[in-house]
């Protein structure tokens, strides 16, 4: 991931959800495990609890956040938006959009805008995860 992006922008979300999505993607499918339906159960669940508002959730850097709880909610948030990109659109695109992002100096709505015609922005996405995860996203 580093050696893909060479110019340093916060991109903790991407960074903490992409190593998540892999891990659990490996493990998952190594033990026999149907991907989605545990991860619905076992590791999202909690979204539709309490999650971080997208409006500032693409700002965050994890080492400012203050309790274990706060930690906790953002690197689940991260893997989430990270596992909708992938599985429900697909890793071609997805690759497409780190291409974006990389471009883009991690703008992430500009690399939404380049890769996926339905998600235009941040807020976009916002409203497309809050459907995927049945929780209101702001």
């Amino acid at each position: 991931y580093n050696r893909f992006f060479q110019v340093k922008f916060n991109d903790a979300w991407l960074n903490e959800g992409l190593a998540d999505y892999l891990g659990y993607a490996f493990g998952l499918d190594r033990a026999g495990y149907a991907r989605q339906d545990w991860l619905d159960k076992h590791r999202f669940k909690a979204l539709a609890a309490k999650s971080i508002p997208f409006d500032h959730f693409f700002e965050i850097d994890p080492h400012d956040l203050k309790t274990d709880d706060e930690v906790r909610i953002f690197y689940r948030q991260g893997f989430s938006v990270v596992f909708m990109l992938v599985e429900h659109f697909g890793r071609a695109d997805f690759l497409r959009f780190l291409n974006a992002y990389r471009d883009s100096a991690g703008n992430a709505s500009i690399a939404l805008a380049k890769v996926y015609p339905t998600i235009p922005d941040t807020e976009a996405l916002a409203g497309l995860w809050g459907l995927y995860f049945g929780k209101s996203a702001n």
